[in-house]
């Protein structure tokens, strides 16, 4: 239709470039008779040479370079017609294009060539025709990429033996120090790293970063060509600039029969060699360590047989049994567990095994420590125990776990605080209703006389404040400065909370030592729906007898009184 041939005459598209395209011969010959722009490129420069050479049309070719037709032009992203040939591996074309003058070592501006593509693609036949006529087999791109990478990255066997017979360099380095048995070893092309390594591949040459064939090949799970590289004498000792071995690698990415391979070939290394299994990464890491993040019990037991450290530290005195428990790997810990690992050592924070298995709900995990004796009673630095872990992330199975050998759950920090505080401030209703069975003193006070209603109350944690006013806990019970639970609520501008309260009773006049009440907390801090509650219920209007004003620290729960020169008494 007129309308479609507009649109193709609009791309530049000719009937001579439709015609080669399709490789109708008899019409590309009828239309050059009759005047047809042999040369001519559409939007994007390609010709009809080029289009005929991608298609492998032989005969077109053949009649377009007869009737002069530009061999060498390229189109404006720079594909000559010699590159669309080998490119597609047209053997016939390009030889045809070749014996007319076609440039073997023209280079595209980032220095890829037409053996290049060549090679990248197989194409044994091609590279025999380009390298025949001149082309330079040790062209590189400006990444320093040669036809031989690209024919090893590839795997392509044939065309890697007809690169090194024509006197490729086997060890020359390409971008980022990347060798051809590096990248042949990475996508696992055994047969070309053997071909390689035999016409003198440095096996053990490392890239910018440190990398051998050996990781690469681990890095990426292939076991033949790693089990290649070791019976040719691979060395699994070397490291990256990250401190990673081969066995790092194989490790770190969970390939069990990579991490046997390479644990086997030390049988035939002295003994002294055997004990890389334990060595470190930039970061403190063994090998075990990684596995034990990784939950692989598998590949752990293997390590452990060649003499892996179970109680090996990294830089934060982490061990795998620290760095199991903190994820719940529990076949790793179980593992660990049988070979004796200590199961009360602390990092450096102090942190024990139970610690953090019982701050991450690990239920299980808790379980298995504390049969193989980890102590409930070893407190970190800040004096907290797993209980009180427990109890502030909400790990009410905990409790029960430890119920029969736990005596009390009136275990308190430093500042006495108690468990019973850190679950209610968290507003963990389902630890606080446990510990209530359990029948800790909900009444108890820590250093600053604050108990588990009053941080519940200025948390507004309102399930929790009725379980506890439930329980029969002291609404009016006074902080060392005086507050009680509803003055509290009123600071923290808790509603629901004051309401609560009124309603178990709580006492709205009394005074704070400083002579602050609840009303007057709520006018200070603008909370009107408190003021209008309290009011409703009978407060009476005071005043604050000295010049402090409230604050809060929500990193601590530390209410703290500051003196304020310029307070205005009135409300």
């Amino acid at each position: 239709p007129e309308k479609e041939m507009s649109a193709l005459e609009s791309y530049g598209v000719t009937a001579l470039s439709l015609a080669s395209e399709q490789g109708h011969v008899d019409i590309v010959e009828c239309l050059v008779e009759n005047g047809a722009d042999i040369n001519a490129q559409d939007v994007a420069g390609v010709t009809s040479l080029v289009l005929a050479c991608h298609h492998g049309h032989s005969a077109v070719v053949s009649f377009l370079i007869e009737n002069n037709s530009y061999i060498n032009t390229a189109t404006f992203d720079e594909w000559t017609a010699l590159l669309s040939a080998a490119q597609n591996g047209h053997s016939e074309i390009v030889r045809m294009l070749v014996s007319h003058g076609a440039d073997v070592n023209l280079k595209r501006s980032d220095g890829w060539t037409v053996l290049m593509s060549a090679a990248q693609n197989g194409h044994s036949d091609v590279v025999n025709v380009l390298i025949d006529a001149g082309a330079d087999v040790q062209i590189q791109t400006d990444y320093e990429l040669t036809p031989l990478f690209m024919a090893s990255q590839n795997g392509h066997l044939s065309t890697v033996q007809q690169l090194i017979k024509y006197g490729a360099y086997v060890n020359v380095s390409c971008h980022q120090g990347l060798t051809p048995v590096m990248t042949s070893a990475q996508y696992g092309h055994m047969h070309v790293s053997e071909y390689l390594i035999e016409s003198g591949a440095n096996i053990n040459e490392q890239n910018d970063g440190g990398i051998t064939a050996l990781m690469l090949a681990s890095y990426k799970g292939h076991t033949d060509t790693v089990s290649l590289l070791l019976n040719y004498n691979a060395n699994i000792l070397i490291k990256d600039s990250k401190d990673q071995t081969a066995l790092t690698y194989a490790v770190k990415y969970n390939y069990f029969k990579v991490v046997d391979a390479i644990l086997s070939h030390c049988l035939y290394l002295d003994s002294g060699t055997k004990h890389f299994v334990d060595i470190n990464t930039s970061v403190g890491q063994t090998t075990l360590m990684l596995a034990a993040r990784n939950g692989k019990s598998e590949i752990m037991g293997l390590l452990i047989e060649n003499g892996a450290n179970t109680d090996a530290e990294d830089k934060d005195g982490r061990t795998p049994l620290l760095i199991a428990s903190e994820q719940g790997h529990i076949s790793v810990v179980q593992l660990l567990l049988r070979h004796k690992a200590n199961v009360n050592k602390t990092d450096q924070s102090g942190l024990t095994a139970l610690m953090i298995a019982s701050k991450n709900k690990h239920t299980k995990t808790c379980k298995l420590l504390i049969h193989a004796g980890a102590s409930l009673s070893m407190k970190d630095p800040d004096g907290w125990t797993p209980l009180m872990f427990a109890c502030q992330n909400a790990h009410r199975d905990f409790l029960y776990l430890i119920r029969e050998s736990q005596s009390s759950f009136d275990e308190t920090t430093p500042d006495d605080t108690t468990v019973l505080m850190l679950a209610s401030q968290n507003g963990h209703s389902e630890l606080v209703k446990c510990l209530i069975e359990f029948n800790v003193d909900i009444n108890r006070s820590n250093a600053n006389g604050w108990t588990a209603l009053m941080l519940s109350c200025h948390y507004g944690r309102n399930e929790v404040v009725k379980m506890l006013t439930d329980a029969g806990a002291d609404v009016d019970k006074t902080d060392l400065d005086g507050w009680t639970a509803i003055m509290f609520a009123s600071l923290g501008g808790q509603v629901e909370t004051v309401r609560l309260l009124l309603k178990s009773k709580a006492r709205i006049n009394l005074l704070s030592k400083d002579g602050w009440s609840a009303l007057s907390i709520a006018s200070y801090n603008k909370h009107l729906e408190i003021i209008r509650l309290l009011l409703e219920c009978g407060a009476m209007i005071v005043y604050c007898l000295q010049g402090k004003m409230f604050t809060c620290d929500p990193n601590n729960f530390l209410i703290s009184h500051e003196y304020s020169e310029n307070f205005d008494s009135s409300f």
